[in-house]
């Protein structure tokens, strides 16, 4: 968890040292694309109760070698739908910049939609996907079996 507020303080960081405002960085139609299309593919893939195991295996002491193989598949499978989701807005932004070449103030606001897509994947991916699927193989293997 400190790992998370770490990482986020450094992504904030960074952002107001290069002098941009964080309002900036904040889009919702972006960050719904992104956390909604990830959500409908994963569930689609994977019913709430074993989406919820997983989840339970990253912060519980107690969970069962089965709950934490379980979140080690789900975790990767997560950044897929990251990284997909990422993919289909900035085709989204690309495909509505195309279709307003004659209004600047349009496109200034579609690559913010196609870039931020992008961005909030990788940020979603490095504070969620990575360490939870890392924390469970490292369980994983401190319990002896690989």
């Amino acid at each position: 968890m400190w790992g998370v507020i770490f990482a986020l303080c450094l992504i904030w960081g960074a952002a107001v040292l290069s002098g941009a405002s964080m309002a900036v960085y904040v889009n919702l139609p972006s960050f719904l694309m992104v956390i909604g299309i990830s959500g409908v593919i994963m569930l689609f893939s994977w019913d709430l109760k074993t989406i919820g195991r997983c989840f339970r295996a990253v912060f519980s002491k107690s969970a069962t070698d089965q709950d934490i193989k379980l979140g080690i598949v789900f975790f990767p499978a997560l950044t897929k739908y990251f990284f997909l989701s990422a993919a289909i807005g900035t085709g989204t932004g690309l495909i509505a910049i195309l279709a307003n070449l004659s209004d600047n103030r349009a496109i200034g606001q579609v690559v913010a939609l196609a870039l931020l897509c992008i961005y909030y994947s990788l940020v979603l991916t490095l504070l969620v996907t990575l360490p939870f699927g890392t924390s469970l193989r490292r369980r994983l293997i401190e319990q002896g079996d690989s």
